[in-house]
């Protein structure tokens, strides 16, 4: 995550909010017929000011600082479900003294109980435009269930140092990028409806592809190691022997799989 100063930050929301009152007088000028010339140059100022929040933040600014939320204690085993909706995921892990960090913002707020040594982190966005993505670190000490799906927004999924056992990803025209674990057997189902899915499959790492595309998807296969065996099924040479291993199942509809 981009990282800002409380004052850069203050001086973006500002900039965003007068972006859009930009942006509203715009549409009003161009209602009430007033000529294209007072809308265009509205509407350009609207576009710089954004640019300038932008390049504040380093993403969106429109809230105030993301929230920081801290799991601690005794679990050996978890389940993260999130609902993102509009909003992106950064999915990754985290310090081995914590089961989970979470910084999110400024709307929506994750949720979290342990009992038994069993942990629960669900993430929920409101079907509201949130500008800042989600960030999510999980321990790599306990082993998880991963159920993950976003509307509009991206899904970024770094499990290389992460205990699953599976993993079940959706996107609606959102872009889904998983870098594979790198620690035992994983299942992976990963979804999406009209945007780009990315798997990558790093050396050492035993893999068996399954894809499932519409007329319109494509599939591209880049990692020198997967062998294609033809409908849809393609499998790493030496998968048996691998020191981790993953099988994934792939589902489009209109978009762009890519195999690194």
């Amino acid at each position: 995550m981009h990282r800002q100063s409380p004052l850069a930050r203050k001086l973006a929301q500002v900039l965003w909010w007068i972006a859009l009152a930009c942006f509203a007088g715009a549409l009003i000028a161009l209602l009430i017929r007033t000529g294209p010339v007072v809308s265009t140059w509205l509407a350009g100022i609207g576009l710089v000011l954004l640019g300038v929040n932008i390049l504040l933040g380093g993403e969106v600014i429109a809230g105030p600082m993301p929230r920081l939320f801290i799991a601690r204690g005794q679990v050996v085993r978890g389940v993260l479900e999130a609902h993102c909706g509009p909003a992106d995921l950064n999915l990754g892990d985290c310090p081995g003294d914590r089961v989970a960090v979470v910084r999110s913002g400024p709307m929506g707020r994750p949720f979290y109980e342990a009992q038994d040594g069993m942990a629960v982190l669900r993430i929920s966005q409101p079907p509201l435009p949130n500008p800042t993505a989600w960030q999510a670190g999980l321990a790599g000490n306990v082993l998880w269930d991963i159920d993950a799906q976003a509307g509009i927004g991206n899904l970024a999924l770094n499990l290389t140092d992460l205990r699953l056992e599976t993993v079940n990803a959706r996107t609606g025209p959102g872009r889904l990028t998983v870098l594979c674990p790198a620690r035992g057997y994983t299942r992976l189902a990963l979804r999406s409806g009209s945007g780009d899915i990315e798997v990558v499959i790093p050396e050492g790492i035993g893999a068996k592809i399954e894809v499932s595309k519409g007329r319109l998807g494509t599939l591209r296969i880049r990692n020198a190691r997967l062998i294609d065996q033809g409908g849809g099924r393609c499998t790493t040479s030496g998968y048996s022997s691998s020191a981790a291993q993953v099988e994934i199942s792939i589902q489009t509809w209109a978009g762009e799989i890519t195999l690194s």
